[in-house]
């Protein structure tokens, strides 16, 4: 068993490492301590095209549709949130919001 699992008497994982075990690398604080049920998608630092056509936007948006397993839906993208030595990793739409998040005016939808 790693070294970094703390477990509790009962040989289960402490409730209070649940946030850090949803936090993906890449983003700007920990999941779950934004918003109660927000997430990275509605934020204004998760990654926007900055393209002037909208149907082009679309399509950079999202998975090719020749993906089978996720057509559709939306690409992994970078926050934006500017940090000193932030990892760049991209991280999913649906993960909860951090603490920096900051409410998107027209976030893209989920699927197309």
């Amino acid at each position: 068993m790693p070294d970094h699992i703390v477990l509790t008497p009962h040989l289960t994982r402490e409730p209070k490492h649940d946030a850090l075990a949803a936090t993906f690398v890449g983003q700007a604080h920990i999941a779950g301590t934004g918003p109660t049920g927000a997430t990275c998608r509605e934020c204004r630092f998760w990654h926007e095209p900055r393209i002037e056509n909208r149907v082009t936007a679309i399509v950079w948006l999202r998975f090719a549709p020749s993906n089978k397993k996720r057509a559709g839906e939306l690409k992994r993208h970078q926050c934006r949130y500017r940090l000193p030595n932030k990892s760049r990793r991209r991280i999913p739409h649906d993960a909860k919001a951090c603490r920096f998040f900051d409410r998107n005016e027209n976030p893209p939808p989920v699927t197309i």
